[in-house]
């Protein structure tokens, strides 16, 4: 789905609001896009920062489940 969103022009479109779930047993993925129009000769900058929250962490064999 996402390439193929980032192949008709060139932006990633999404639903406003926030996502649903990652169902268990599924994996997830995300991604991050960001343009700007740069006239010859001339540089820009774009500048983002990304976040995540991880309260259930499993290392290793997964015997063991860590909370924040």
């Amino acid at each position: 789905e996402v390439w193929k969103d980032l192949l008709e022009d060139g932006r990633l479109n999404s639903a406003p609001g926030p996502s649903p779930p990652t169902a268990k047993g599924k994996k997830t993925a995300a991604a991050v896009a960001a343009g700007c129009s740069v006239p010859p000769r001339s540089r820009e900058t774009l500048e983002f920062c990304l976040s995540w929250d991880m309260p259930n962490i499993r290392f290793g064999a997964g015997q063991r489940e860590h909370h924040r």
